[in-house]
């Protein structure tokens, strides 16, 4: 017995799946006489209003009348034309414009069909604006923080320079100042003697009483090691003298420029 129903359940399930499958294409069509597409084609920020446009099509073999086409939205309704009737397969396109105002806005279709009153609403999205390129803001502000701290950079530098320059100043004054006698001094009695033990002796004399920068020290130690060779002749040793002479000679004729 229960095997019996359920062979007349599949035979109805199969029976119902035919009569489905062979309606006819007018059939389908009958459940939507009006074909609607609707859309915002353009919208720019200069325009007072965005432009909608609207397509409608008679899908069946019946005429449609009293059709009448409109925006609507939260705001109230905006616009709507009388296009009367559409015969089958006629095709009306139009466009209207959408105040920018208008807040969650829809197509609003009515008209009758086969004696009857209908109405089909589609709802418009507006389309997302395109995103404004930052690069022509953003552009002249970076140039301006670059050319801020460049400006500032260079500030610090030429200050940092100019404090070095001062300090360099201040010291070869002070030098200049207080061991001035004494390297006069050491220039007068070492004559530019080319005798190593006469160079040494005035040297450290000079070493206990001033500061030395480094181009003097070195000076001295090519000259005294010159001079200590044995192998070297007079006009090389009188000429390594001459050298150490001048270098002192330079430090003291420009006392503002650190010889270190």
């Amino acid at each position: 017995m229960i095997l019996i129903c359920r062979i007349a359940t599949l035979l109805l399930l199969l029976a119902f799946e035919e009569t489905l499958s062979g309606k006819s294409p007018q059939d389908t069509e009958l459940l939507a006489p009006v074909e609607v597409q609707a859309e915002i084609a353009s919208r720019d920020e200069s325009d007072p209003a965005d432009l909608v446009v609207v397509n409608l099509r008679n899908r069946t073999a019946v005429d449609i009348t009293d059709l009448k086409v409109g925006i609507e939205s939260a705001n109230g309704s905006s616009e709507e034309k009388r296009v009367g009737t559409l015969k089958s397969g006629q095709t009306w396109a139009d466009h209207f414009a959408m105040s920018k105002i208008e807040s969650n806005p829809y197509l609003m279709v009515h008209y009758k069909w086969n004696s009857q009153d209908h109405s089909v609403a589609r709802a418009l999205s507006r389309p997302s604006l395109p995103k404004t390129s930052m690069l022509p803001v953003l552009l002249p502000v970076a140039s301006s923080l670059v050319g801020a701290i460049l400006g500032a950079w260079l500030v610090s530098v030429f200050t940092e320079k100019r404090e070095r320059s001062r300090a360099r100043f201040e010291w070869s004054k002070m030098l200049f100042e207080k061991y001035e006698r004494s390297y006069r001094e050491f220039l007068r009695n070492w004559g530019e003697s080319i005798v190593p033990m006469v160079l040494q002796t005035q040297f450290e004399t000079l070493e206990s009483t001033s500061l030395i920068p480094d181009s003097i020290q070195e000076a001295y130690k090519r000259t005294l090691s010159t001079l200590s060779n044995d192998k070297n002749s007079d006009a090389e040793k009188k000429q390594a003298a001459s050298i150490l002479r001048q270098t002192v000679a330079k430090f003291m004729e420009q006392p503002w420029t650190r010889q270190d």
